[in-house]
């Protein structure tokens, strides 16, 4: 179960090994040794309670995981009982609950503070644009970028969430590092779409 929490934890988006921090689709590596002992910590929170999914009290894991991540307890609890609905009675073991509560609490994370960054990365774009351009053009601008993995993008969205969790388990210094580098890759984005 440890091993399947590293794997969730770890999975197109750091490696520990190297102290690199990839993109999205692995393709730009970013070199961010000091983000280890943050990565390391969100990986014991997700491990310390793993008792409790042996002793199969689901909700209690989402529970106590929820006391320092900013989930919504109600809605992994949901995503956990349509994928065990889907697997049908009898196929539940250890490993796939674990998979089954963590995959989720990460995605949930990773994906919410994306989306907050990015809201606030459109108003950025729309406030820079010498001609005015409506909210859906911008978001059709960054869909594109979305969707060919443009390589700024792609990293943002595992540097976000680096964010949060240094915000949680880091320091300042690390806070500042990744800070400055969301604003080059930021940067990058605006002046594509602004130029």
């Amino acid at each position: 179960m440890e091993l399947m929490v590293k794997y969730l934890v770890h999975l197109q988006f750091y490696s520990e090994e190297d102290g690199v921090l990839f993109s999205r689709d692995k393709k730009v590596r970013v070199q961010l040794p000091e983000a280890k002992p943050v990565v390391l910590a969100f990986e014991e929170e997700l491990t310390k309670h793993l008792p409790l999914i042996k002793e199969r009290s689901y909700t209690q894991y989402i529970e106590q995981v929820g006391k320092n991540l900013p989930i919504r307890p109600t809605e992994v609890e949901w995503e956990f009982q349509k994928n065990i609905r889907e697997l049908g009675q009898g196929g539940l073991n250890d490993e796939l609950a674990t998979n089954f509560l963590v995959g989720p609490i990460r995605s949930t994370l990773q994906t919410k503070e994306f989306e907050v960054f990015m809201d606030r990365l459109k108003r950025e774009v729309r406030r820079r644009l010498v001609s005015p351009l409506t909210e859906s053009t911008v978001d059709g601008m960054l869909a594109k970028l979305y969707s060919t993995s443009d390589e700024s993008v792609s990293i943002l969205y595992n540097l976000v969430f680096l964010r949060l969790l240094t915000k949680i388990y880091g320091d300042a210094a690390t806070l500042e590092k990744i800070e400055s580098l969301i604003s080059k890759y930021s940067e990058e984005i605006i002046l594509k779409l602004t130029s």
